[in-house]
């Protein structure tokens, strides 16, 4: 079939079409399909190494090759006149279709699926970030990737999403034996690193924890101002001020772990589903003293039904939908808030194992979209989230922040939040942190200053040895100071683990048991619905 459809193209353009490229001989005698063919069958043997799974099938048809991993179609390469497309599968539904030459297919496909394992360690975030060579459509409605060798092959893949032209640019720059050997040398990393499953376990529970304690820290002096604040220091010992209890942040991002823990599928309407759960069942405990008799998970826990400041946007909106148990049926709110109760229960998102950045922030900004209609309010939760994926991934901190400020630069976004983003990078290198520099970026009501603030705090002091300093100053400032230190140490706890926060306020923290339970049940969840035992493992400490 393609030697027929070459012959016809070839007759009308002459020797230069993909196809003819495709399917001609080079000057070594040997057909570019059968050459590719190879590659793609290294590309599977890969991906048995790269999916952890049993059973890796490539059914190759006529025109197309589909990978199927356990029975369930994941890629599907489908080659026509004068290109390959790509498209990914995710619970069965079309989730990316990109089209790309054929030399560059295999490429895609195995960058695909290493970014499932290692996310943005396996992105154009690494030193070819600089020369990725994207080009927007005429129309301004879609992105090409360019490849090194353009006047021979022409155009790489074109998608209208801008986050996966960024990814699949560095798919393109790369032949598929440089990406082989680049995953081989991952592989090798991760055993020196330690970077197995109880290290993600180890994040999970340090971005919780150390949610918790910058939330418990900043709680006490929320409404404080100038002077009353004094001067804060945390010690290893326990908390400075207040007794340890958290507030309305830490409650209704324990109750999003509950539900995102619980995912069968991971589509999009999957998870408006747990988000809008989460917040129901979150205002409930807002709105009575004690559990009734039909409550169940979390909701059983008497302790979590104490109010705690919460938001009035959070209540308002909520409160209008909390009788619909349908969240196909709820729509995104339509005021016009910003508020920082967006950003303070979005690390969830970003801890979900197998969910790559971008999906990380899309499920993050739609949760933030059910209670606030400004954009600049999903957009910052959706930061948040992949900062938090990244830091989980391996990410520094001030990688973690540069790579999702970059790819909020290509997204066309809002703007608020990329601003605030290099206000706070830019402050760091100021010169020593001052609550007076804290200050300068707003108060943390809103959703990018509260991330910015956060932030500020946690590239300023990125070490393990210094997050108790790096929460303090997340809290010194006039505003918002347990959503500030809640993200704050929901960012330093996924950069370095549970081992690395203070032992002391670890102990002290209000629902300590409760949230390390939920940890290590949302580091167990898998993609479909698959859970991995570990205490069966003998990983849990």
């Amino acid at each position: 079939m393609f030697d027929r459809l070459a012959d016809q193209l070839q007759a009308r353009q002459g020797r230069w079409s993909n196809v003819e490229k495709w399917l001609g001989m080079d000057a070594t005698g040997e057909r570019p399909r059968d050459v590719i063919a190879e590659r793609v069958a290294r590309v599977v043997e890969t991906l048995v190494r790269l999916a952890e799974v049993s059973q890796v099938d490539v059914e190759v048809h006529d025109t197309s090759v589909a990978v199927l991993i356990d029975g369930d179609q994941v890629i599907l390469m489908r080659f026509g006149l004068r290109d390959a497309e790509l498209i990914e599968f995710r619970g069965g539904i079309e989730w990316h279709s990109t089209n790309s030459p054929y030399r560059f297919a295999s490429s895609a496909a195995l960058y695909r699926f290493g970014s499932l394992r290692w996310a943005t360690r396996f992105t154009a975030a690494d030193e070819a970030s600089a020369r990725l060579p994207l080009r927007r459509s005429s129309n301004a409605l879609a992105f090409h990737v360019v490849p090194a060798d353009a006047e021979s092959w022409g155009l790489g893949p074109r998608t209208s999403d801008p986050g996966v032209a960024y990814e699949l640019a560095a798919a393109c720059l790369l032949a598929p034996d440089e990406l082989l050997r680049r995953i081989d040398g991952l592989e090798a990393e991760d055993g020196r690193l330690g970077l197995g499953r109880r290290d993600v376990v180890d994040r999970v529970e340090g971005a919780l924890l150390g949610g918790a304690i910058g939330d418990a820290l900043g709680y006490p002096i929320e409404f404080s101002k100038g002077s009353e604040l004094g001067e804060i220091i945390v010690t290893y010992g326990g908390f400075p001020v207040g007794d340890g209890s958290i507030s309305d942040d830490t409650q209704l991002t324990l109750f999003t772990v509950e539900e995102l823990s619980s995912l069968t599928h991971d589509d999009v309407r999957a998870v408006r589903r747990a988000s809008h759960s989460a917040n129901v069942r979150w205002y409930g405990t807002q709105v009575r003293q004690a559990p009734d008799a039909a409550a169940t998970g979390l909701a059983t826990e008497s302790w979590l039904y104490a109010r705690r400041a919460p938001g009035m946007t959070m209540m308002g909106s909520i409160g209008e939908v909390a009788h619909q148990s349908d969240a196909a049926l709820v729509m995104d709110a339509v005021n016009e808030s910003k508020g920082c109760g967006t950003v303070m229960r979005a690390a969830p998102y970003g801890l979900v194992p197998g969910w790559t950045p971008r999906f990380a922030f899309d499920a993050a900004a739609s949760a933030a979209a059910l209670t606030h209609g400004h954009p600049t309010a999903a957009e910052a939760a959706g930061a948040t989230a992949m900062i938090v994926r990244l830091l989980v991934d391996g990410l520094s901190p001030v990688d973690a922040v540069q790579h999702t400020v970059g790819f909020l630069a290509l997204a066309g976004g809002a703007g608020e939040t990329i601003a605030a983003l290099r206000s706070a990078c830019e402050l760091v290198l100021a010169g020593a942190p001052t609550r007076t520099r804290v200050e300068s970026l707003g108060d943390g009501w809103t959703a990018e200053e509260a991330l910015a603030i956060a932030v500020y705090a946690a590239l300023a002091f990125p070490g393990p040895e210094h997050i108790g300093d790096a929460l303090a100053l997340a809290v010194s400032h006039d505003g918002d100071s347990d959503s500030t230190g809640a993200i704050c140490g929901n960012l330093l706890g996924a950069a370095h683990g549970r081992g690395a926060l203070p032992p002391g306020l670890v102990d002290q923290v209000e629902g300590r048991d409760t949230i390390l339970r939920l940890a290590r049940r949302l580091a167990a969840s898998g993609r479909g619905g698959e859970t991995t035992n570990i205490e069966a493992e003998g990983r849990r400490p």
